[in-house]
């Protein structure tokens, strides 16, 4: 993992999903209950860093993350551009881009 106090979750089903962290912050594997503050918060995180389309089970599931979204904008994380960071430019062919929705692809990030 890129950072020492990255997460990284995955659904694994409907009430449940696995949380992965670097050691020495999370090593090992431990079953875990949590709150329905925790379970909000995860969805936030992962509704923050959807690019495009965010899927649930019901209309009404995605409904209340839309809701608690807009109740905890500080809690929607983004992705944030890695600026400042050294770059190196190296020419190689680039094959064209195909445009698979109107507007084309999203820009890289502008730092």
């Amino acid at each position: 993992m890129s950072s020492p106090k990255s997460e990284t979750t995955l659904p694994l089903s409907e009430s449940e999903c696995l949380l992965l962290r670097p050691e020495p912050i999370g090593g090992g594997l431990a079953v875990q209950e949590v709150s329905g503050n925790v379970v909000e918060t995860i969805n936030l995180r992962t509704y923050g860093w959807a690019d495009r389309h965010v899927f649930g089970a019901t209309q009404e599931d995605l409904v209340s993350v839309r809701k608690a979204s807009r109740r905890r904008p500080a809690d929607v994380v983004r992705p944030k551009p890695f600026c400042g960071s050294p770059r190196v430019l190296v020419e190689a062919y680039a094959p064209p881009v195909i445009a698979l929705e109107p507007g084309g692809p999203p820009p890289g990030p502008d730092c």
